[in-house]
């Protein structure tokens, strides 16, 4: 159908789900935004408008980042259809994670800040610039941005950040160019 033709010939960068159905990333020249595809209409509706850089879904709330002018973490209201800011600062946001009532994300100097849900609150939680993060359970793990050797993680009760374990990469590994993804680190982060 149409909403098939579509996606073929777009850029498709991110995939949720939530409640049955399925929200997506699209960036292009026209109709970048995040959209839902209604696994009961079969049909794709767009949800909110313009370059988003990272976006989540928990509990009815779309949680994304757009990074503008001034980078600007929102909640949107998927019953409600409202959106709030929660947090707006002059450098980039990414990696953006969610757990329990707390927004998790890499911000100013690539250090790890913890906020609410609610947009109250922000901490600084890592002194150690961050690639990316993931969290599982009640712990992060991140590799630094300067030594992707080593994992690290974090408890998110104590904000204890220790150094989990070596990578079994060279740094050289690590840093290879794009496309050439034989054995990557991803691989071992996800399973």
């Amino acid at each position: 159908g149409r909403d098939y033709g579509y996606l073929n010939q777009s850029n498709v960068r991110k995939l949720n789900t939530a409640d049955g159905d399925v929200y997506y990333q699209i960036i292009n020249e026209n109709n970048s935004g995040i959209y839902r595809f209604s696994k009961e209409t079969l049909k794709s509706t767009m949800i909110v408008k313009g370059m988003i850089d990272d976006f989540l879904i928990e509990n009815g709330i779309l949680y994304y980042v757009r990074n503008d002018n001034k980078a600007q973490l929102i909640a949107y209201d998927l019953t409600a259809m409202t959106e709030k800011i929660l947090f707006t600062s002059s450098d980039q946001i990414r990696n953006l994670n969610k757990h329990q009532d707390w927004l998790y994300f890499v911000g100013k100097e690539d250090r790890v800040y913890q906020i609410s849900t609610q947009g109250n609150d922000l901490k600084k939680i890592s002194d150690t610039a961050a690639g990316s993060i993931y969290i599982f359970d009640q712990v992060m793990y991140y590799l630094p941005k300067t030594d992707r050797t080593i994992m690290h993680t974090i408890d998110l009760d104590t904000f204890v950040d220790t150094k989990f374990f070596p990578i079994p990469f060279t740094q050289a590994e690590v840093d290879r160019p794009k496309g050439d993804t034989e054995g990557t680190l991803s691989l071992l982060i996800n399973g």
